[in-house]
């Protein structure tokens, strides 16, 4: 069986295309049970979703009192898994042909899989993800100094993208990530200290310390809508939380340079602020422009 984990913050649609994308899904050869986690939202998810996905008995919706964060919340949604295999989906993806059969092959094919992922893709077809690099200094260079992963960066690096089935990672994304329920109960699941940003990197650099390696199947993908799951619009503030966590990972899974790496992201973040600044301006003095004609 597989076991479908999905956490709901306030985007009940949402959540629910999810899960409708899921039960459209016709690559999925095994059975499968859908675990949407709800971290104590007010509207009203949780009957909500029950009303809709009542007649399915594969579907369950589980109420948490409080909000107590993404992790967390999926490893509540794994206590009361009954599959053989864990996927953890954000609730704002599309998995209507995603081969699962393929992706769950690959387990089979690659016996040191720990973590495994597909393309992650935009609602426009462009690439959203294909995997991570490991943190240091070089990957966090091109990060912080030459904006690898912003839109427009990844336009250009991934215009040439050619497919090549499973490759090593060194991290996937939380938003689409599939495990072995036993390599999870090594792990004990995600970190409860993390509330949100950054558990996914720690939960697979600690598959790394249990001998597992990462792996995305390009061959299939997912559509991830980025954001639709986040009511935080403030991009400098959502940048600062990411960070914060990012190095308390490296510094619990003993990484060097650290100091280097936060120089780095000083400058990332004062860069990005003065651009947003200059942006402003410019969206200010355009409007005024259109004014006086």
């Amino acid at each position: 069986m597989i076991s479908f984990i999905i956490v709901n913050y306030n985007t009940k649609v949402i959540t629910e295309e999810c899960i409708n994308s899921i039960l459209n899904n016709k690559l999925i050869d095994s059975l499968f049970e859908v675990i949407v986690v709800d971290n104590d939202s007010t509207d009203d998810s949780p009957n909500y979703l029950k009303k809709v996905f009542n007649k399915y008995k594969n579907v369950k919706i589980i109420k948490n009192s409080q909000n107590i964060g993404f992790g967390n919340a999926n490893n509540i949604g794994f206590q009361e898994s009954k599959g053989d295999f864990l996927i953890f989906l954000n609730s704002d993806t599309l998995v209507s042909d995603t081969n699962f059969n393929d992706l769950l092959k690959q387990f089979t094919l690659e016996e040191n899989i720990g973590f495994l992922s597909s393309l992650v893709l935009n609602s426009n077809n462009t690439i959203q993800s294909i995997g991570y690099d490991r943190p240091g200094l070089k990957t966090d260079f091109k990060i912080n100094a030459l904006y690898w992963n912003f839109n427009f960066m990844k336009s250009i690096r991934l215009s040439k993208y050619r497919k090549v089935g499973l490759r090593k990672v060194g991290w996937v994304s939380g938003c689409f990530m599939i495990c072995n329920k036993y390599d999870f109960l090594k792990l004990e699941g995600f970190d409860p200290n993390i509330f949100m940003y950054a558990e996914d990197l720690d939960i697979c650099l600690r598959m790394e310390k249990i001998g597992k390696n990462n792996y995305v199947y390009d061959e299939t993908s997912i559509y991830h809508l980025h954001g639709k799951s986040n009511n935080n619009n403030n991009l400098l503030r959502k940048l600062y939380k990411q960070k914060k966590n990012y190095f308390y990972v490296l510094e619990k899974n003993n990484f060097g340079n650290i100091s280097a790496i936060k120089i780095m992201t000083i400058y990332h973040i004062l860069s990005l602020t003065f651009i947003k600044k200059i942006v402003t301006i410019l969206r200010i003095f355009k409007r005024k422009e259109g004014e006086k004609i």
